[in-house]
């Protein structure tokens, strides 16, 4: 579902506010390529994260279908991903391929040392989050600049919050695997609060980049617009900044993030008005 909104993020993105796109344009600029790319980056993230965390998850009474894998099959898919990314960016141009270099080796690190440190993991994944909406620039000038950081600071905001809120959710299998994420270094009170402020900034600024969007449309469409904004973004995202001050265990912890992956969704979805 994670990659689903990925896909579907750059998709619309990449459509939607750039208006002189159709799909022949797309097709011309290759930007599938850009998607399958990402696709596979994503892929391979989600396998090696997997494949690291077997003993954790299992502390956390999660299970994953890759834990019953063999380690082969697992590293055969690894390297396919991988390929995949790396062709997907030889095909585009320098600039993605670096990208998708650089992305494979931050979930590399990350998945075998980097998210057990204070926070480097979490603005890692948040930075790569960011730069998977904003990529679409390199092959598509004439998209509207504003919405674009719109999109892309909105995705990395609220999965930085998500990453800090899922190390809460799985404190327990962290500190049994010696990790020191923010959770385990700050303590669980200390963490809702950072949860908090970020989100508090995130609200404030998506309101004033929502205001500003709202000249966009004329009429009904405007009050259609920033009621939708209003019910499936704002409301889902102010409740987890209420709730989150007073979450204390996994099953808290388990329905912030739930919530945060349906702003996400419903954030995608608004790209759908332009």
């Amino acid at each position: 579902m994670n990659i689903f909104f990925i896909g579907a993020s750059q998709l619309f993105c990449a459509y939607y506010l750039d208006r002189f796109a159709s799909l022949s344009t797309l097709l011309n600029t290759r930007f599938y390529w850009v998607s399958i790319g990402t696709i596979a980056c994503a892929s391979f993230g989600y396998w090696i994260n997997d494949f690291f965390d077997k003993e954790r998850d299992l502390i956390n009474n999660k299970q994953s279908y890759l834990h019953f894998l063999p380690k082969g099959l697992v590293i055969l898919h690894l390297i396919f991903f991988a390929l995949i990314g790396l062709v997907s960016g030889y095909f585009l141009e320098i600039r993605f391929l670096l990208l998708n270099i650089l992305t494979l080796f931050i979930l590399l690190i990350y998945s075998w040392r980097l998210k057990d440190f204070l926070f480097v993991g979490n603005i890692f994944i948040a930075l790569l989050s960011f730069l998977s909406i904003y990529s679409i620039s390199f092959i598509s000038p004439s998209i509207d600049p504003f919405l674009l950081y719109h999109y892309s600071i909105f995705s990395g905001l609220i999965i930085l919050c998500r990453e800090i809120i899922k190390d809460a959710e799985d404190i327990e299998g962290d500190r049994a695997t010696n990790s020191y994420t923010v959770p385990i270094l700050i303590g669980i009170k200390k963490t809702n609060i950072l949860v908090y402020i970020i989100l508090l900034l995130s609200i404030s600024l998506l309101i004033f980049s929502y205001y500003y969007q709202s000249f966009y449309f004329q009429g009904y469409l405007k009050y259609i617009f920033t009621s939708y904004i209003v019910l499936f973004v704002l409301i889902p995202l102010y409740k987890v900044t209420l709730d989150v001050k007073f979450a204390k265990n996994s099953l808290d912890y388990s329905k912030l993030s739930t919530i945060l992956k349906y702003v996400i969704f419903t954030g995608i979805l608004s790209v759908l008005f332009f």
